[in-house]
């Protein structure tokens, strides 16, 4: 047994008047699941897909630190490294950024491993794995995947730009918790920035 539940939500937003056709829930009573549709998105993309590639992009980042942590080793005990006064740190600072670069091979391991172990879901509302697209009052669209690891990445699906935040950024402590069709507001940021969610996956 199938029930569909259309409700229509109009909207103004400066001078323009968006309707947007939300079918709100969809119940599939043979598996129990609830599912939220918007229709302008229904196509979007598929956040399974995109968390490979957040991980093949920290394995990239992983792979280069270990490389530069192995050229930092490699100057630190170099001869021509070697301290000759003791103004000399050339070294010393080969050393320090070896160490710098250890830290972040531990991390990026961390990381990795997290995300990998990670199992992303249907979202109802806003929260961890949740996939989303806002609309700011400019006109700007965005997509966010949050993940508890791996921010400033972005990556690419279907011609779209996706920004991975973790849940300490400032515009996913603004959206945490929201609906489709809630408005946000981020106001850490210098100047006001103010929107609504036009999806959930």
């Amino acid at each position: 047994m199938l029930l569909v539940k259309p409700v229509l939500l109009y909207k103004i937003r400066g001078d323009l008047t968006k309707l947007k056709l939300i079918l709100t829930p969809v119940r599939l009573f043979f598996g129990l699941t609830i599912i939220n549709y918007n229709l302008s998105y229904t196509n979007l993309m598929n956040k399974k897909d995109l968390l490979p590639l957040v991980i093949s992009e920290l394995e990239n980042q992983l792979s280069q630190a270990i490389t530069a942590a192995t050229n930092a080793h490699n100057a630190a005990i170099d001869d021509q490294s070697k301290a000759e006064t003791q103004y000399d740190t050339l070294a010393i600072e080969a050393a320090y950024l070896a160490e710098g670069q250890s830290r972040r091979i531990e991390t990026l391991k961390s990381q990795i491993t997290l995300l990998s172990q990670l199992t992303l879901h249907p979202s109802d509302n806003i929260e961890l794995g949740a996939l989303v697209s806002v609309e700011y009052d400019d006109g700007e669209i965005k997509h966010f995947l949050i993940l508890p690891s791996g921010a400033g990445i972005q990556v690419f699906s279907k011609n779209k730009t996706i920004y991975v935040i973790t849940p300490s950024a400032p515009i996913c402590q603004a959206l945490l918790g929201k609906s489709i069709d809630d408005d946000f507001l981020l106001t850490n940021t210098g100047t006001n920035q103010s929107g609504y969610v036009t999806a959930i996956i």
